[in-house]
């Protein structure tokens, strides 16, 4: 379950959170409530905070924190500090601005993004302890390593990644000179792509790459987050308000008019377009049927 806060974006204090939000902050629901934005920073973060709530107030997307891979350091309520991504998404809800935020723990990925050169057993123990999908490839694109988040991600055994190309599961234009670029340049990138696994099921991903050494060769160390749910929870949440800006659209089309019934077809109209469907259909059952009837009684349909 993805921690989830919702802050009132006059004030920057949490109105709303989940249950995995408060057991990231390991703290109740109701102690979150009221929380300012920068209770939950690091101290010797909120110079950069202040800088970026500054320049992007509202701006949407996941802010670039200072820490290791854009993270941000939080500060969970027993004074332990962990390595956060937050996806904020601006909403309005009834007129009130707010941000709902998404809060991903990256601890265990700074950890071992920072520690690159390790033993062969330490290195499989720090990648099946990340959540993360995690891969390392060698500069021409063979698997070296994969931990047990990779098989899950693309649907397939850990034991088939290990010396296949990375293409046999990956669709993405370009990759082997970018590989060349993090394993013999030093450079590093992350960025959101769309991968196919190998059953043909699309991926909403985001990929971090990073120089690595595996066994004294140069390598990338590849980390896949699984982005799917979220992208598909942004959707939804905007699909679920231009349905009720529909809905009320259409209760003041009818009650406005002298005959309702009269204005059923532009009532549905806006209902279909707010929903993006091409059809729309109002039935009426005939209750004293036996057995029960059903009857159309209006349609819409989109143009074309």
């Amino acid at each position: 379950v993805v921690p989830l806060m919702l802050l009132d974006a006059e004030r920057r204090e949490v109105v709303a959170a989940n249950a995995a939000a408060a057991a990231l902050y390991g703290c109740s629901q109701d102690a979150l409530l009221g929380l300012h934005v920068t209770d939950f920073h690091h101290p010797d973060d909120l110079l950069a905070l202040r800088a970026y709530l500054s320049d992007r107030p509202s701006a949407p997307g996941r802010p670039g924190g200072p820490g290791p891979g854009g993270t941000w350091r939080h500060t969970r309520r027993d004074g332990a500090v962990i390595y956060v991504h937050v996806v904020v998404t601006p909403l309005d809800r009834a007129g009130r601005r707010v941000h709902l935020v998404q809060v991903e723990d990256r601890t265990d990925y700074v950890r071992i993004e920072t520690s690159l050169t390790v033993s062969r057993e330490r290195e499989q123990t720090l990648m099946e302890a990340v959540g993360d999908a995690v891969l390392v490839l060698g500069d021409d694109g063979t698997v070296l390593a994969a931990n047990r988040r990779a098989g899950e991600v693309y649907g397939v055994e850990v034991d088939a990644f290990v010396g296949r190309s990375a293409a046999a599961f990956v669709t993405e234009p370009g990759l082997e000179d970018r590989l060349r670029r993090v394993c013999h340049e030093g450079a590093q990138d992350e960025r959101h792509t769309i991968h196919i696994r190998p059953d043909g099921r699309p991926l909403e991903v985001r990929v971090g790459a990073a120089p690595f050494v595996f066994e004294g060769r140069p390598a990338a160390l590849i980390t896949v987050l699984d982005e799917t749910p979220y992208r598909l929870a942004e959707r939804t949440v905007g699909q679920r308000d231009r349905v009720l800006s529909a809905v009320g659209a259409v209760a003041e089309v009818l009650l406005a008019s002298p005959d309702p019934l009269d204005r059923v077809e532009d009532a549905l109209a806006r209902l279909g377009e707010a929903t993006g469907v091409s059809r729309v259909y109002v039935f009426e059952n005939d209750a004293g049927s036996d057995p029960l009837t059903t009857s159309q009684r209006y349609e819409w349909a989109a143009p074309g």
